[in-house]
């Protein structure tokens, strides 16, 4: 352990990159606990939390899209969707799903790439990437070049017209890691439209949380998941490490 502590001492700079509603939970039930017991020594159980910790150059670790299936939408159809998106995008139709698949797999980091599927197949390519300065000032530029940066605030809020409130509820969208669920429910009229995601590069995950940007929601999913349940510690007020 003195070992582990010694050689992790110069790298502090940590990312989340999985379990951080765990993490903010225990926060709070740390600074409950504190509020309870303000005499508990310091190496008491619940100011700490069990953690793995991975090398982001790990060859085993990567980040898997996920994509977004459009359901129950019916205020536009796809090619009304395709000729709106025109103002953000370089819209072109593609023969099938594997060219679409080649096609996203040509993204630039400052040109991202989207799949559009709806029966038929198009790659939606960013235009200009100011048009996200103008709209997010706020932001760290490598956080507004995030493809799922570019497919919510242009694409889903401001081509479809599904503000944040909506997709928060998860109104018209579902989230999938398999692309084939939303292929088969488009095909079958289940849904409207499926997003086809590149993955996030491990990267900007690196660039957008040295400058402290949190990463949007469903923009990272990790693989390989760390089994749980198998170690439990007690995080009592009569527990010390």
């Amino acid at each position: 352990m003195a070992a582990v502590v010694e050689e992790m001492a110069p790298r502090r700079n940590l990312i989340i990159a999985d379990g951080h509603h765990r993490y903010e939970t225990a926060l709070n039930y740390r600074d409950e606990m504190r509020a309870l017991h303000p005499d508990a020594p310091p190496n008491v159980g619940y100011n700490y939390r069990m953690v793995t910790l991975v090398s982001m150059e790990d060859p085993g670790l990567v980040i898997l899209p996920t994509h977004r299936l459009i359901y129950g939408y019916g205020r536009m159809d796809g090619p009304e969707a395709l000729i709106r998106a025109k103002e953000y995008f370089e819209v072109k139709r593609v023969a099938d799903r594997a060219a679409l698949g080649a096609a996203l797999a040509e993204a630039t980091p400052d040109h991202p790439r989207l799949g559009f599927y709806d029966g038929g197949c198009a790659v939606l390519v960013l235009r200009d990437p100011g048009v996200l300065a103008q709209l997010l000032p706020d932001r760290a530029p490598d956080w507004r070049l995030l493809d799922v940066t570019v497919l919510h605030e242009l694409f889903i809020e401001r081509v479809l017209g599904i503000d944040k409130a909506a997709v928060e509820r998860k109104e018209n969208i579902e989230y999938l890691r398999d692309p084939q669920m939303g292929y088969d429910a488009v095909d079958e009229g289940e849904a409207d439209f499926l997003l086809v995601m590149n993955p996030t590069r491990m990267e900007q995950v690196r660039a957008c949380t040295a400058v402290g940007e949190k990463m949007p929601q469903k923009s990272t999913d990790f693989y390989p998941k760390v089994i749980s349940g198998l170690v439990m510690r007690p995080i009592g007020v009569e527990e010390w490490l």
